[in-house]
């Protein structure tokens, strides 16, 4: 299963590919994200493909129910 089409997939092939060609980046400032799409799911929470709008990085977001957590 896919979860990019082949604008998004292109367009991280080269994200990685430039990023293979740096050093890691830093984190300057603190971290703003804005959630883009879900890209999968379990028992605890979600995880989603975010965007550091601060940083200009791309990263993973996992969002857990504290709740779920508390109940087990």
């Amino acid at each position: 299963m896919d979860y990019f089409d082949k604008a998004e997939k292109k367009y991280y092939e080269i994200k990685l590919n430039d990023e293979k060609q740096t050093s890691k980046p830093t984190l300057l400032k603190p971290i703003k994200c804005k959630e883009l799409k879900i890209i999968g799911n379990g028992s605890y929470g979600t995880v989603s493909r975010g965007f550091d709008m601060n940083n200009r990085i791309t990263m993973a977001i996992k969002r857990i129910e504290i709740t779920k957590l508390q109940n087990k």
